[in-house]
């Protein structure tokens, strides 16, 4: 026995996550390594491994962790329920918790995050709340009285590795610690008082969603976006924290606030780019966090190009200032932008009207590859990276071209009509494709092909309606990535002769039907001159039927090696990050030396170890226990009464009165019963007796001028 074949063996077996009206919510074994790369015809069913319970069969809403370690559902006015995907056991969270409009789970699933919308009297604290996936625990509350249309991962976002979370809010993009966190969660010991620390804030006007990247370790990439308001273009930036050459890093919770006021003066984003026409945004971070895909939409495209709206793709550096607009294949819409998935250093754009056309880039935005143009607008990588994906779903016919990437190679085009839920399995050798309910509600079904596109090897039609359906989430590195078996090649050419018969005796058919129409005698003489065809449409065929085979072949343009950027120009030629076509600083091209190599990893261990002690410096200083009151202000003033002028200590006199008044107002609110104040409001009645003291030393040097 190989050692591939053996290592498939002792590999996770796969499961898929299902959720119809009758059989509820339900785990289900998807076929092994060798089901999918075996030689039968024949379909074979999945064996349900744990079927659903009456209980769970109204649920409405489900959630699955991105390491696919648990499973959260809500609906049917019944509490969340968390349940554990290898023991099957499950946690019910707080009754409050059935009436919740978003849920998500945190990278590596220990924690739930949950919105509903804000009331005051019964979450004082705010409404996005976080809970312990383990035992269901309440963690912290978190303010967010409207969640925007990036969801929840654009307001709370965590790093790759769980150690800090980014909160999203009003101009300030807030830096929340959750080592401790991690640890609690995992631990006997409760440790809920020091969950979430403040580590520091960093303002930015206006922010409508922050993105981080997916690297397990410091630093860890921030993306912020800011769209436009009153003719003012929208942006989007990048950083790193822990953040270089600012003092925010360790700033404390009382501080917090006042920090995010008055920003660090060395503080500076490393990449920024603005641009009209962006009125939300998705960013697309690649796996090694070296850059990000923005890409933009408009509900209204301006040149009147497109009926669903403008788009625009831009590709934007992490550790420099470099950014440029993506060159696109062909001129129109972007339909879709992947990062392949394992090193992240290269990535596939469809774009331009239809048929649409599809390439693939490198870090720099320079073209490297051309898959042709077809009507395709989905791209979806295998986890490995060596299976690729082009789909035309949604509004298109269902024709997927699946491609050896490692090679160039496109290995067969099939039709997959009608699906909805789509994707790879964590192994990469099955294609997953389902018809679901409400878009289509006849003809459900669970369809998985072979990763060549042969098959289907299994269909499962006895869900109907069926709601949900994906892959259990497992990390890839726990299959082998194995290229195509020598059984592929004899599937492949079955498949195509099965092709080639069909269209013979189409073809055969429609002479045999031109000939019984023509007169017995033999072709009139007086014959009807052949119907005009453009030039633009010749050589495809003169009927629209042959046009539309052609069409159904992705006959545009043939694939093949890029040997001039697209649209003539040069990427990167209008950035900042240097002259036309020049590198982006950190990223080593695929050329480079084995020096350079070695150099640039010697150089990203150190820059990682930095960041790593001023992350760990950054938690001692939060960490530390309070020494006493700290003034109104949070970190001191920044000049003493007795350095400041007359005119300077009347402004401040008539600040502190505000905020004294402020604080009075409060505190009788709070005394007859009307507010119950929030951790915030208790903050601000803590600090009136530093008030009132900053207030008399003001007022004494007043009286010595």
């Amino acid at each position: 026995m190989s050692a591939a074949v053996e290592h498939a063996d002792a590999s996770p077996p796969l499961r898929l996550v299902i959720r119809s009206k009758s059989h509820g919510v339900e785990f289900l074994g998807g076929p092994t390594s060798r089901d999918a790369s075996s030689g039968e015809a024949a379909t074979t069913a999945l064996p349900t491994l744990e079927p659903a319970d009456a209980g769970l069969r109204s649920r409405t809403l489900l959630a699955v962790a991105p390491n696919g370690s648990r499973v959260a559902t809500n609906g049917g006015g019944a509490p969340l329920s968390v349940t554990d995907a290898s023991s099957l056991e499950s946690v019910i969270l707080p009754a409050d918790t059935a009436v919740v409009e978003r849920f998500a789970f945190s990278p590596l699933g220990t924690f739930l995050l949950t919105w509903q919308r804000a009331d005051a009297a019964k979450f004082p604290d705010g409404s996005l709340r976080v809970w312990r996936a383990r035992d269901g625990s309440f963690v912290r509350s978190l303010h967010c009285k409207q969640l925007k249309k990036t969801g929840l991962d654009g307001t709370l976002a965590w790093s790759g590795d769980e150690r800090v979370a980014f909160h999203c809010v009003t101009n300030t993009v807030h830096v929340l610690s959750s080592t401790e966190a991690a640890a609690a969660a995992d631990a006997e010991d409760d440790a809920t008082s020091s969950l979430f620390r403040s580590l520091g804030a960093v303002r930015c006007e206006d922010v409508a969603a922050v993105a981080v990247s997916p690297a397990p370790r410091a630093p860890y990439g921030l993306a912020v976006f800011v769209p436009e308001l009153k003719g003012r273009p929208a942006s989007v930036k990048t950083t790193a924290y822990p953040f270089p050459g600012n003092s925010n890093n360790a700033t404390t919770a009382a501080a917090e606030k006042d920090a995010a006021a008055t920003p660090d003066a060395k503080f500076a984003w490393t990449c920024a780019k603005s641009f009209f026409r962006a009125q939300d945004v998705t960013i697309r971070w690649s796996p090694g966090g070296h850059a990000i895909l923005a890409q933009t939409h408009t509900d209204v495209d301006a040149t009147g190009g497109s009926y669903y709206g403008g788009t625009g793709l831009y590709l934007l550096s992490a550790t420099s200032d470099f950014e440029c607009l993506v060159p696109l294949p062909k001129e129109g819409p972007v339909a879709d932008a992947r990062w392949e998935p394992t090193k992240g250093r290269e990535f596939i754009v469809i774009a331009g009207t239809t048929p649409a056309a599809a390439a693939l880039y490198d870090l720099e935005a320079r073209p490297l590859y051309s898959f042709g143009a077809a009507h395709r607008n989905v791209v979806s990588w295998s986890p490995h990276g060596r299976f690729l994906a082009l789909c035309g779903f949604g509004n298109l016919a269902g024709d997927v071209d699946f491609w050896d990437v490692k090679k160039k190679k496109k290995l067969h085009t099939r039709n997959i009509p009608c699906a909805v839920d789509y994707g790879w399995a964590p192994d990469s050798r099955s294609f997953l494709a389902a018809t679901l309910a409400p878009r289509m509600n006849v003809d459900n079904a669970v369809r998985i092909y072979r990763y060549d596109g042969t098959g289907p090897v299994v269909v499962k039609e006895d869900r109907a309606p069926l709601f949900e359906c994906r892959w259990l989430p497992t990390p890839a590195a726990l299959y082998p990535d194995r290229g195509p078996s020598p059984a592929s090649k004899a599937r492949l050419a079955q498949a195509a002769a099965s092709s080639t018969s069909s269209s013979a005796v189409g073809s055969t058919a429609a002479a045999d039907g031109a000939a019984s129409r023509l007169p017995r005698g033999g072709p009139a003489a007086d014959a009807k001159p052949a119907a005009y065809v453009p030039p633009a449409a010749r050589g495809r065929g003169s009927t629209l039927a042959a046009q539309m085979r052609a069409e159904r072949d992705g006959q545009f343009g043939g694939s093949g090696k890029v040997t001039k950027p697209f649209g003539g120009g040069v990427p990167g030629a209008a950035s900042k990050g240097g002259p036309p076509g020049a590198a982006v600083p950190g990223l080593a091209p695929p050329t480079e030396s084995r020096n350079k190599k070695r150099k640039e990893a010697q150089r990203k261990r150190k820059e990682a170890a930095e960041a790593e002690a001023q992350l760990a410096q950054a938690e001692a200083a939060t960490a530390a226990p309070d020494e006493g009151p700290k003034p109104a202000n949070g970190g001191g003033p920044s000049a003493t009464a007795a350095e400041l002028t007359q005119d300077e200590l009347l402004k401040k006199q008539k600040g502190l009165k505000k905020k004294l008044k402020a604080v009075a107002e409060l505190r009788a609110k709070v005394d007859a019963g009307a507010v119950v104040p929030s951790a915030d409001q208790r903050e601000k009645l803590d600090r009136a007796a530093g008030l009132e003291a900053e207030l008399a030393d003001v007022e004494a040097k007043l009286a010595e001028l």
